[in-house]
């Protein structure tokens, strides 16, 4: 195995050093001061091959996501209104990289989640904060993942009434939502009013979704990607956003030119670092390991059967695996030390760990016609766990919360 990265590895070498702009800009050199830090990266396992691991340091990795559900630095002060989030990041890491949450764990993060819902069912960015749909899809991804397996306590904490009465407060004229009361309306409201609404078995066809259909698509640019609303630039978190929308509405066949959306996620996939961009001559960034990789799995049944490998997604999924393990894996003198970062030499984060980790999951499972799963690594020693991309949990949490709310 480790011959065959090695020549893959090589071929990224070659890219770097005949690829290069005929007129410097300040984004040309930021681009080539990336695929260096890169590919001496790359270049140093290439030298060394025979005696190096290719190695996702799962133990370091989960140490890491720990100690941020205990304590966090000052500099995670400007965070203070994002607490499900970094909830949210953390519980989502530790279950892709197989950790084992105890009971009492279990019961201590759903109740701080409680604190942080309101009476009129939303929950805020910490105890007292306003609701807010982001902090609430956030929130409930995190029950997701608790409830999983058999502790619906978890789930006991929603009010699901309230809840839908929220939704129904932020619903806009357009068919989008606002993000909170007054505030901003994008498609990312769409995406976490739809995430909510399918886990908690709101009827998808009420009042509550109409038109969502119509500004979703409304919202596709002219090269084919989505922006955050009708008319703005194309954007790897708002395409995904929109698509897993659409896919919860069973909206995607209304989308008006599926070519130039497949065609612009596959040109966000970096030649070198195999990692994806966000935008269009912007820098490669481990987040977008799910924001753009995690549309993969859904603009496949947008394609022609006729012209799809029934084993692989249309991108390069080795590509994103080494980017991940030798690119944003974060490292000092010492060697791995644990979490993600969005480029090399970058410091990591809980954000960049947990959607590296939820890009790789994305990319390393695919069910064939017959049903059977296929997995896809470069032969690491540790994987990650089979992800559900629409909600961007693992399937059992999906079926667990699905399951219960269709009965309560």
């Amino acid at each position: 195995m480790n011959e065959e990265l090695v020549g893959r590895l090589e071929e990224k070498l070659y890219f770097n050093d005949s690829t290069k702009p005929e007129h410097s800009t300040k984004t040309t050199q930021s681009q080539l001061e990336t695929q260096q830090k890169y590919c001496q990266r790359i270049q140093y396992f290439v030298d060394n091959a025979e005696i190096l691991k290719v190695q996702l340091d799962k133990e370091k990795h989960i140490k890491y996501c720990i100690k941020g559900l205990e304590s966090l630095s000052s500099s995670y002060e400007g965070l203070d209104s994002s607490r499900p989030w970094l909830v949210y990041w953390t519980v989502h890491a530790l279950d892709l990289l197989d950790y084992h949450f105890d009971t009492s764990l279990k019961s201590k993060i759903v109740n701080f989640l409680a604190l942080c819902q309101n009476k009129d069912g939303g929950f805020g960015g910490g105890p007292g904060q306003i609701s807010h749909l982001a902090t609430s899809y956030a929130a409930m991804n995190a029950i997701a993942i608790m409830g999983a397996d058999g502790f619906s306590d978890a789930y006991s904490i929603i009010n699901k009434d309230a809840m839908k009465s929220f939704l129904m407060r932020v619903k806009s004229e357009t068919g989008c939502f606002q993000m909170h009361v007054n505030g901003e309306e994008d498609t990312r409201a769409a995406y976490c009013a739809c995430s909510i609404a399918a886990m908690l078995k709101f009827d998808i066809k009420s009042e509550l979704f109409n038109n969502t259909i119509n500004y979703l698509v409304s919202c596709q640019s002219w090269d084919g990607g989505f922006g955050p609303n009708p008319g703005a630039e194309s954007h790897g978190g708002y395409t995904f956003t929109s698509l897993a929308a659409l896919t919860i509405l069973n909206g995607l066949g209304d989308i008006r030119d599926s070519d130039s959306l497949v065609r612009w996620l596959c040109n966000r996939q970096m030649t070198v670092e195999g990692g994806f961009s966000g935008r269009a001559n912007k820098l490669v960034d481990s987040c977008y390991n799910f924001w753009q990789g995690g549309s993969f799995p859904i603009v496949q049944n947008l394609l022609d059967p006729v012209y799809t490998d029934k084993k692989h997604w249309i991108c390069d999924e080795k590509s994103l695996h080494e980017y991940t393990l030798f690119g944003s894996q974060w490292r000092d003198q010492t060697g791995y030390r644990g979490g993600f970062g969005d480029r090399p030499g970058a410091h990591r984060d809980y954000y960049h760990t947990c959607y590296a980790l939820s890009g790789l999951a994305a990319m390393s499972y695919v069910y064939d016609d017959s049903g059977n799963l296929i997995k896809h690594d470069i032969g690491q020693e540790d994987s990650v766990a089979l992800l559900n991309s629409i909600h961007n949990v693992r399937p059992v949490a999906v079926l667990d919360i699905y399951d219960f709310f269709t009965t309560h």
